[in-house]
């Protein structure tokens, strides 16, 4: 299945074992969280750059929207013929198709679809990045230069903010313009009974960052083999327009410095997932 995350085309693929095994459970707990507490969930998805969180962040709102009973199980076209349950739709049979959830529909609840966000938006402006200063390996450079970094962050206003959404308001809340390179302020408006928020720093153990994660119900973090993840950085960087020695530069230089702080640094969580080629598998910590 294709979608469109961050501004780039993506190739969403999602194997029958996880979303059966994982993906689906992982729905089902989430909801009952939500009854069992009587008020809106935070949950927070955490990973370093390259895991995937934001496709993954993607497509649970995805199935947990296509799940419902008054939706056909599956609503891929032709074109799109795996994600829900691993076939094409003229491949399954009606049991399989009503048991793509795991559950046959009529024993289905109807829930509202959970609601996605990110805490990309929460960068500082580009004129900051510009006119304020870190070091790496020895050097005194511009925050611009590792823009992505935790220390290009705002985190004094995503703490805000995150309160404001545990707490259930319904409250506005930015996204990150990759055209601009700049946030765009209330861009859209927080609602809804489960909110999955996602993002490379939320269960970072370090001061400040800790803070956030005390605010969540629910956590969840991916892992992976940084040679893995340099691979899946490369792509990106060369999908985006970059040639393949800058991007490859850029990836040592900065990715990877964030995707050792993140697996290094980052707390335990609820769920612990490791991502690899051959998909997820839940990790004992």
């Amino acid at each position: 299945m294709k979608t469109v995350i961050n501004g780039l085309t993506i190739d969403a693929v999602f194997t029958d074992k996880d979303i059966r095994g994982i993906f689906l459970p992982l729905l089902e707990k989430l909801y009952s969280l939500k009854e069992e507490k009587g008020r809106r969930i935070l949950v927070m998805l955490a990973g370093p750059p390259g895991c995937g969180k934001s496709t993954l962040a993607w497509f649970l709102s995805y199935l947990s929207e296509n799940r419902l009973p008054e939706k056909d199980p599956v609503t891929m076209t032709e074109k799109d013929p795996v994600t829900v349950a691993g076939k094409a739709p003229a491949t399954m049979t009606e049991k399989e198709q009503a048991t793509v959830a795991g559950k046959a529909p009529a024993a289905m609840t109807e829930e509202e679809p959970i609601t996605v966000i990110g805490m990309d938006g929460f960068h500082y402006y580009q004129e900051y990045l510009l006119t304020h200063y870190t070091w790496r390996k020895g050097r005194r450079i511009p925050l611009v230069q590792v823009k992505g970094a935790p220390e290009t962050f705002d985190l004094e206003k995503l703490l805000e903010r995150i309160k404001e959404v545990a707490e259930g308001q319904e409250c506005p809340w930015p996204v990150y313009d990759r055209q601009k390179h700049d946030p765009v302020e209330d861009a859209m408006t927080v609602t809804g009974d489960i909110v999955l928020l996602e993002g490379n720093y939320l269960l970072l153990d370090k001061p400040g960052w800790t803070e956030l994660s005390r605010n969540a119900d629910y956590t969840i973090r991916i892992s992976a083999e940084e040679a893995f993840l340099r691979e899946r950085l490369v792509e990106r960087h060369l999908a985006g327009g970059k040639e393949r020695a800058a991007a490859e530069a850029f990836v040592e230089d900065s990715d990877l410095y964030n995707v050792r702080e993140v697996l290094t640094f980052s707390k335990p969580a609820d769920m612990n997932l490791q991502v690899g080629k051959e998909g997820y598998t839940i990790r004992e910590i």
